[in-house]
């Protein structure tokens, strides 16, 4: 295993997919908060 700086590259390799992961999660959280918000104005709308 290839050390960098003392943190091995697993290490970065995992912290870089959770990170990913974790901004998926909340950008799809806020895409259903703001499509149900934009739902519910629509039909209000018409």
């Amino acid at each position: 295993m290839r050390q960098t700086s003392g943190v091995p590259v697993d290490w970065i390799g995992v912290l870089t997919v959770f990170g990913l992961v974790l901004s998926v999660a909340a950008l799809a959280l806020v895409v259903v908060l703001r499509g149900s918000d934009l739902l519910r104005w629509w039909r209000r709308r018409r």
